[in-house]
């Protein structure tokens, strides 16, 4: 057994054993304050649904596009690229009839 080998089976006989992936929450904001109008105000994690390994709801700080909060799913438990926004961005094509013309 090569020395490589033997630290890492002194690792795991240490419990140091493999590290659980895991989506941490700074990187949803990240994402969200990069990828969104959002203007993240707070987070929390919650029960994932079936085929989700990750979910989380954000309040927005701008409650203009997303009044009710943000919803983002996370199907790979150690790929935040995976993550995605669930909720719909509010728009409001109507305000441009309030314009005057030029």
């Amino acid at each position: 057994m090569t020395v490589r080998g033997v630290a890492f089976a002194a690792a795991l006989a240490l419990g140091g054993g493999p590290a659980a992936a895991e989506i941490k929450d700074y990187q949803i904001a990240r994402m969200l304050n990069l990828r969104t109008e959002c203007q993240l105000h707070a987070l929390r994690r919650v029960e994932p649904k079936p085929g989700d390994a990750e979910r989380f709801v954000g309040e927005c700080g701008n409650a203009t596009f997303y009044p009710d909060g943000i919803e983002i799913a996370c199907p790979e438990p150690d790929d935040e690229w995976s993550c995605t926004v669930e909720t719909e961005k509010k728009s409001f094509p109507n305000l441009d009839l309030l314009r005057r013309p030029q």
